[in-house]
């Protein structure tokens, strides 16, 4: 049973805000990374400077 237009109340991205509020580090959604078409690979190990801005983009470092 739904009792809101979205589920918990909040949006996934509102409950992730909340719980890493209190962090020194950025968060970003909707960053194209996994099975898509235009697919952003993260590298594990890789140094890279993640830019967290309205258009979110990743530098490697390497």
């Amino acid at each position: 049973m739904n009792d809101n237009e979205i589920p918990f109340g909040k949006t996934a991205e509102q409950i992730i805000q909340e719980a890493v509020k209190k962090y020194d580090y950025p968060v970003c959604f909707g960053f194209p990374a996994g099975h898509i078409d235009n697919n952003m690979p993260l590298i594990m190990g890789a140094e890279v400077r993640l830019e967290v801005a309205e258009k979110s983009h990743i530098i490697f470092m390497e």
